[in-house]
């Protein structure tokens, strides 16, 4: 399907400077937690790069200046030149602040020509935002992101060889921003063993790709092969979500319809169930109290509740002018399998709504990491299988969903009891010497025995027989990273009534959990 983009270059500058804080003639930058993050075309003659050190920038560029992040700003600065857009195209689906993505066919024949839409839009954005915009089209997500970047407009043939030759970093533009990190690490893994374009990547294989990378490693490739990841079709997606709010009275401020958003968003997570949103459009509808009805969707990136809270906290601010709310409306549409049944019982009751408001109030005060709950999550150890998550959130951002493969991983069930920190063990063999594990997973003791037994646990609280063992397991985690990298064998343990589970990692063994 063939889609059109526009982006407005170097967007958390140019909001910067339409909120007053950067001079449009003078160098200026961006910086996040790492750096630099966005540069505009001033800093960058003089050598400022994204990713740099502050005190890197300013050395370079002595009058450099530096702003720092504000998402929320970005957001709110670029309903403006959404308004402008709004002028000459329908569906409009907002990829992240500074660029959005659109069917280009219906749009294209309302203008007589690509090249008259790109014209009228440019022409339009400068006159109600004042920025400079680029437009380009393309066949897929990808190729209309990345034409935008370069103003060229692409057919089906010419798409397909423009991503081919395309260096493997580009993809990270199709990518939600929320996981660009959790991307940028698998495409610098594939570009260190020699796959350095689009094209190569394709090449690699679904399969492939599913297998070393999981859900990311799908995206990736359904982003080379030219897929459409941000406008899913009606035949590709399983009938969207609906979460709806009724205010009365309506509500007089931004944040008491964030408040309400919360749970909205936690619904939608929910009802998705074993569907992922990693590649879907979420819709936001906002009914005024004097009447007025606004709507806007957002690509989602799967990143959980959060994500969809945010991105409807930007949007209600944009529309902060629209007086109070009556109503709100959230539907996400998703690639997605089967749709997950209703509950047939313990839906949301009255105690919970009131439950939630109070935790989202504490939350408000002390901060979102303020409330926590468990949540299984993925992963090979029982340590990892559990973790604390915000109240809010469906998964952890670093991206262990328990729907994934995680070959290798313990044989469940899993320890009743996980320690919170391993405790410090020493394993004896039957013949009395001290055991240990070899690179090849396997127990050596060190009075050197043939094929030795574990027959005693000792601990700080004591010795404890041990009558069967299983495994061991190795578990060799993250083996290209020097800084998370991790080597352990498993073993489980039966005990005079209890069983532990316990792993040897660098000579030192441990216990990580008890099966009581």
């Amino acid at each position: 399907m063939m889609h059109a983009s526009v982006a407005v270059p170097d967007w958390p500058v140019a909001a910067a400077a339409s909120a007053g804080r950067v001079g449009s003639d003078e160098p200026a930058a961006v910086l996040g937690v790492g750096g630099v993050v966005c540069a505009n075309a001033w800093a960058r003659r003089l050598g400022v790069r994204t990713g740099m050190r502050k005190r890197e920038a300013l050395s370079i560029c002595p009058d450099l200046v530096a702003v720092q992040r504000d998402v929320r700003r970005d957001a709110l600065r670029f309903e403006s030149v959404l308004r402008a857009v709004d002028a000459h195209v329908a569906h409009v689906v907002v990829v992240e602040p500074g660029r959005v993505i659109f069917p280009a066919r219906g749009a294209v024949r309302a203008a007589g020509s690509m090249e008259g839409l790109a014209e009228a839009l440019i022409g339009q954005i400068a006159d109600v935002a004042g920025c400079e915009a680029h437009v380009g089209c393309g066949e897929g997500t990808l190729a209309a992101l990345l034409a935008a970047q370069s103003d060229v407009f692409l057919d089906v043939e010419g798409s397909a060889k423009f991503l081919e030759r395309t260096k493997v970093e580009g993809t990270l533009v199709g990518v939600a921003p929320s996981r660009r990190a959790e991307a940028r690490s698998c495409l610098e893994l594939l570009a260190a063993l020699g796959v350095r374009t689009v094209g190569g990547l394709a090449d690699l294989g679904a399969a492939a790709m599913a297998s070393r990378f999981g859900e990311m490693g799908s995206l990736l490739w359904q982003l080379a092969r030219g897929r459409d990841v941000h406008l899913p079709t009606e035949a590709a997606t399983s009938p969207g979500i609906v979460c709806t709010r009724v205010f009365e009275p309506p509500l007089q401020s931004v944040e008491e319809a964030v408040f309400s958003a919360r749970d909205l968003a936690e619904e939608l997570v929910q009802a998705m169930g074993v569907r992922t949103a990693a590649s879907g459009r979420l819709r936001i509808d906002a009914v005024f109290d004097d009447g007025e009805a606004l709507s806007r969707s957002w690509s989602v990136g799967g990143g959980g509740a959060r994500d969809i809270v945010d991105r409807v906290r930007w949007q209600l601010g944009g529309w902060a002018g629209g007086g109070p709310l009556a109503r709100l409306e959230l539907r996400l549409d998703a690639a997605s399998a089967d749709a997950a049944p209703e509950p047939l019982w313990g839906g949301r009751s009255a105690g919970n709504e009131r439950a939630a408001a109070a935790v989202a109030r504490i939350q408000t005060v002390l901060g979102e990491e303020s409330v926590t709950v468990p949540r299984k999550v993925g992963g090979r150890t029982a340590a990892r299988r559990h973790a604390e998550i915000a109240w809010g959130e469906h998964s952890p951002d670093d991206g262990r969903r328990s729907a994934l493969p995680w070959p290798g991983a313990i044989p469940e069930p899993g320890p009743s009891h996980v320690h919170a920190a391993p405790v410090d063990i020493w394993l004896d063999g039957r013949c009395g010497h001290r055991l240990a594990v070899t690179g090849e997973a396997e127990l050596t003791c060190a009075g050197g025995c043939a094929d030795p037994e574990p027959g005693l646990l000792r601990s700080a609280k004591g010795l404890a027989t041990i009558r069967d063992y299983a495994g061991p397991w190795p578990i060799d985690e993250r083996w290209w990273d020097p800084s998370g990298r991790s080597r352990r064998a498993y073993l489980q343990i039966v005990l005079d009534g209890a069983a532990a589970l316990v792993y040897c990692e660098g000579g030192t063994w441990h216990e990580e959990g008890r099966y009581e």
